[in-house]
């Protein structure tokens, strides 16, 4: 199998991913104390949050973002580092003279 037809499988009942961050900094004082000092929350607005009482206004999410460890990036971003991984791990071929890289064989 060559390494771009390699793929990952991901479990299928996953916790989408900021629901996990946010619910493990919310378990830990520290990160939780982190969240509300970036966001102004009071204390029990994290726990409102995840129970769905709540929702986040636009202005904090980059805030709460930020203190739990995330970053948002655009999907064509991802294809573009998915790509260059795909060139770079197959661009031996094109330095022995064995074609383009990542050429099919």
């Amino acid at each position: 199998m060559s390494t771009v037809e390699q793929t990952i499988s991901l479990a299928i009942a996953r916790m989408p991913i900021v629901e996990k961050a946010l619910r493990e900094a919310i378990a830990d004082p520290k990160k939780k104390q982190a969240i509300l000092e970036a966001t102004g929350w009071d204390p029990t607005m994290p726990s409102q949050i995840l129970a769905g009482r709540t929702g986040i206004t636009l202005e904090k999410l980059d805030k709460l973002f930020s203190a739990i460890g995330l970053v948002v990036t655009t999907v064509g971003y991802m294809d573009y580092l998915a790509e260059g991984n795909v060139i770079g791990s197959n661009c031996r071929c094109a330095r022995m003279s064995m074609g383009a890289c990542g050429a099919a064989a």
